[in-house]
């Protein structure tokens, strides 16, 4: 045994993403109990090298024991490859339907769903929605659960109120600024992230308006609290305790042990503060009432 762990993530500028950091703190603080070390890598190949990710490279080459994935760009055809292997791993926030892979997931779309209802309780019918990319399982949970409680409500979806964040300052500040430009004005927008959603509050406010008198906004992961003025509502993950069951499943599974669930699932909660509240604009012609 090597006693190390390989962590994969989609590359290293996740580090500074603190939903990574809350998670990686839970896995290493059950991984170092028992022993363990861990390391991190990607999953994403370097342009300069070999076309095969680094975090098959490490398996390959035996210098760990286990694998936990919290990245959901691992290629499924190589997860389920090194499962078949016998290859201790368990997922974070990342499915494949077709096998039973040890999985600590998120209840995407159930999460997203109670973020859109408590808006359309608070009376906002025209709500934003500033999505990660559609090629990733997670965010595809994400806007159906937006869909769903809309249609619920009698709410048209409108594809132009669904914008596709980056994660990048200045190019979702500006796809901001696109949402801010459409008539009949949006009364709420919800991200993706807590990242995004800080991003989105800053040209809000910037552009005139302000949260949550004429815009109310929710993150989600809620990892920013309290660092946003007003201070950022937002869907609660406990990350670090996702983390902690990921690690304990990776132990059992490394020791042979039998596993009493092969999925643990957390629902998000809202978490609300400053930033939402009634909307002041009431549309009902396109609603059910």
């Amino acid at each position: 045994k090597t006693f190390n762990i390989a962590v994969g993530i989609r590359g290293l500028d996740d580090i500074v993403n603190p939903y990574f950091n809350y998670i990686i703190s839970g896995l290493g603080s059950v991984l170092e109990k028992d022993g363990y070390h861990f390391q991190l890598t990607n999953v994403i190949p370097f342009k300069t090298a070999s076309s095969v990710p680094p975090y098959l490279i490490t398996i390959m080459e035996k210098r760990v024991d286990g694998l936990c994935l919290i990245s959901q760009e691992a290629k499924d055809k190589d997860v389920i490859s090194l499962y078949k292997q016998g290859i201790p791993i368990v997922l974070v926030d990342k499915y494949i339907p077709t096998h039973r892979i040890p999985s600590v997931l998120i209840d995407n779309k159930k999460g997203m769903y109670l973020a859109v209802k408590r808006l359309i309780k608070l009376k906002h019918r025209k709500i934003a929605f500033m999505t990660d990319s559609q090629d990733l399982p997670y965010a595809r949970d994400r806007l159906s659960g937006y869909k769903k409680a809309l249609k619920e409500a009698g709410i048209t979806f409108e594809k132009r109120l669904v914008v596709q964040g980056t994660f990048n300052f200045e190019k979702d500040y500006n796809l901001t600024g696109r949402l801010l430009d459409i008539k009949p004005a949006f009364t709420a927008l919800i991200a993706s992230d807590d990242v995004m959603a800080a991003t989105a509050m800053r040209k809000i406010m910037e552009s005139g308006f302000s949260i949550p008198g004429d815009i109310s906004v929710i993150g989600f992961n809620d990892i920013l609290f309290p660092l946003t003025s007003p201070i950022l509502s937002s869907m609660r993950l406990p990350l670090v305790e996702i983390g902690k069951v990921a690690g304990k499943m990776l132990l059992k599974i490394i020791h042979k042990q039998k596993l009493k669930e092969k999925r643990v699932t957390f629902i998000p909660e809202l978490i609300q503060r400053e930033s939402m509240g009634p909307s002041k604009v009431h549309i009902f012609d396109n609603t059910k009432h």
